[in-house]
């Protein structure tokens, strides 16, 4: 994994960068709406991060500490359970899809866009994290990261908890149809 990484760490183009200006309050939306907003938001585009109100060039630290803040914003929004066992997914995409918009009325196609924008965006952030110097998401359950690494997921897989296995895999299987689908 760690070979991976450094892999991915030479790809970081520093041509390139993607500038994000931010508000300490509310720091993970603002975050998340810039970052979608962004035609330059990218993992292989040099992350460089402005603090509104604030004086400072980011030589690396306000990059951190934004990304640290993501990280953390990730895991209180979108994981639950005890940190010491590590955090279970709230959602699937299936239940993003369902309940997000559920007031709304979207077409189809849109819905399926923003469902899939939402989780590509986390996706591109834990990216970011991992190979341009901020930390990794520690907080996955062993099952999730073993999902998240290989792809699959089994019984066995899934420890005892206040839903059924079936559940998850269920939702786990119906993410990646529908995941295929907005490809």
């Amino acid at each position: 994994l760690s070979d991976i990484l450094k892999f991915l760490q030479e790809r970081v183009d520093n041509t390139k960068t993607f500038n994000i200006n931010v508000a300490r309050d509310d720091l993970y939306q603002r975050g998340l709406k810039q970052r979608a907003r962004q035609k330059q938001a990218s993992p292989k585009n040099q992350l460089s991060v402005s603090f509104i109100g604030e004086h400072g060039i980011d030589e690396g630290a306000l990059r951190r500490e934004f990304l640290t803040e993501m990280m953390r914003g990730l895991e209180l929004n979108l994981f639950e359970g005890v940190s010491c066992k590590g955090k279970n997914p709230k959602y699937s995409i299936s239940y993003y899809q369902e309940n997000r918009y559920r007031y709304v009325q979207y077409d189809a196609a849109l819905q399926c866009n923003l469902a899939c924008l939402v989780f590509r965006i986390c996706g591109e952030i834990i990216a970011t994290s991992l190979v341009q110097g901020g930390p990794a998401p520690n907080f996955f359950s062993t099952w999730s990261y073993h999902f998240l690494r290989h792809g699959q997921i089994t019984n066995e897989d899934v420890p005892e908890a206040n839903f059924a296995p079936e559940q998850i895999l269920y939702r786990h299987r119906y993410a990646a149809v529908f995941v295929q689908e907005c490809a």
